[in-house]
């Protein structure tokens, strides 16, 4: 699904014009960048590979210098080292990568804290270039009122569009004084959420097992009405 054809359902569906020119459509393209990037906080369903350059004797990096676009990393959700020792990188409290900082050690970077959203360190403050990938949520560039024609699947999987087309009704409900309209998009997006986290699970392989009849300690025994005493 491409821009144009999500803001003409949402257009459908709340009365709200999404005219190319119209102040209306500017409205609902904000709102759709701002449903994108609470989706991807909400389920991190779309992970991208980061490559961080490291350089020899810096330990503290912008985040955003790891990306090549107008983009921006929301979360990080797995790491690894990419030297030719393949030391592995962990995550460690901020106190602890100071104070050991301030020892000046230097070595290939073993662990990694993030200040605020954009400021990383790693330590041992690196010796030498080196390179380590950070698996994270990357928010791509803003979609403007001219980018009718680009398909939403860069930015969010097929099945997390549904979420977004709720998102963006809620809020032109909203922006119409609409709010039963905002409390049922509202309902509707957090459902879809949940069904977004549920289908990441089934991907990687991660259910729940199935139930099994029997009492918890006799799964094997079948259950039966014992509400009764037959022999009376």
């Amino acid at each position: 699904m491409n821009l144009n054809a999500l803001l003409l359902k949402v257009s459908h569906k709340t009365a709200t014009s999404d005219a190319a020119g119209s102040a209306d459509r500017a409205f609902l393209v904000t709102a759709v960048n701002e449903g994108i990037r609470q989706i991807l906080q909400d389920t991190r369903c779309l992970v991208t590979k980061v490559t961080a350059n490291l350089v020899n004797g810096q330990s503290e990096y912008e985040l955003s210098a790891f990306l090549s676009t107008a983009s921006e990393i929301l979360a990080i959700v797995d790491y690894t080292n990419d030297d030719t020792n393949r030391t592995s990188l962990s995550v460690a409290p901020t106190t602890d990568i100071l104070s050991r900082r301030l020892q000046g050690a230097t070595g290939a970077a073993r662990r990694f804290t993030l200040l605020g959203s954009n400021l990383i360190i790693v330590q041992p403050t690196p010796n030498a270039a080196a390179t380590a990938t950070f698996y994270a949520v990357v928010k791509g560039a803003d979609l403007t009122t001219t980018s009718g024609a680009t398909s939403l699947d860069t930015y969010l999987p097929a099945f997390a569009q549904k979420a977004l087309e709720d998102w963006v009704c809620k809020e032109a409900s909203e922006k119409n004084k609409d709010y039963q309209g905002v409390q049922y998009y509202t309902g509707s997006y957090d459902r879809e959420a949940i069904k977004i986290r549920k289908r990441g699970r089934w991907l990687s392989g991660r259910r729940l097992p199935a139930g099994a009849l029997g009492y918890p300690d006799e799964p094997n025994t079948p259950l039966h009405d014992n509400s009764f005493d037959a022999g009376d």
